[in-house]
């Protein structure tokens, strides 16, 4: 794998696996907070992307914030679902709200927890436990550039108190679309927080046939998935063809 090309695994490692008794309040919210999802649902369909690492240090060096970007419709909610449960933190669905602004983060997360707010705020800000963020572009686009700038830099406040903890590992994840992150960038940074950014990367032949595959197997329960590959590989590949000899 080329060397700014990360695994899904490698991105994981990054984020705090929450110890057992934190987690049990993460996954049980006392209040109501319309865009906290406590308990992400697996996803039978789903295959691990890639990503290729596009700014910030290696895997040994401080990491504040890990953000993601991709274009519209290549799988970047169903990505933070899996993030989410794979790590065992909290999901945030911004396009759930969409009213983001000051102290929307600080706020939500007393909210969401009440009497369990400061443990939980504390355990993010101390690197025990971190916040996987989904739908920055439909906050970006409802909330407007001063409203959403506002609500990074409350993030920014969350997590402004890691000091002395694990500087190589993040205490959220943001993802969205290129300018809905690059603007995101711009005011953590701004804070004063690491970002690193990745972008996913486009499957290819390979994980398109896994992924067709899953879905005939959900569609058409026993069928053959060995006979099914082999026609799929060879029609991917008469596509990749024909495409090449038309460019």
């Amino acid at each position: 794998m080329c060397a700014n090309v990360v695994s899904l695994a490698t991105l994981l490692k990054k984020l705090p696996r929450p110890r057992s008794d934190l987690a049990r309040r993460i996954l049980n919210p006392s209040g109501n907070w319309a865009p906290l999802n406590p308990e992400p649902t697996p996803s039978a369909l789903f295959i691990e992307p890639t990503f290729t690492r596009l700014s910030g240090g290696d895997d040994a060096e401080r990491c504040d914030v890990i953000l993601v970007q991709a274009a519209a419709g290549v799988g970047k909610s169903l990505l933070a679902n899996c993030m989410a449960v794979m790590s065992g933190n909290v999901l945030v669905n911004l396009s759930a709200d969409l009213q983001v602004g000051a102290n929307y983060y600080r706020g939500g997360l007393s909210k969401a927890y009440q009497a369990d707010a400061w443990a939980i705020s504390s355990a993010i800000a101390d690197g025990e436990a971190a916040l996987v963020i989904d739908g920055l572009d439909e906050a970006l686009v409802a909330a407007t550039v001063p409203n959403y700038d506002a609500s990074l830099s409350d993030l920014a406040e969350v997590l402004r108190s890691r000091v002395d903890v694990d500087r190589s590992l993040a205490s959220a994840v943001l993802l969205g679309r290129p300018d809905s992150v690059e603007r995101a960038v711009h005011v953590l940074t701004a804070a004063g927080l690491r970002c690193d950014t990745y972008a996913i990367n486009l499957f290819g032949e390979h994980e398109q046939a896994q992924l067709i595959g899953q879905l005939a197997e959900r569609k058409f329960p026993g069928i053959n998935r060995n006979q099914f590959d082999s026609l799929v590989a060879e029609f991917l590949s008469l596509i990749r063809a024909t495409l090449v000899a038309r460019s």
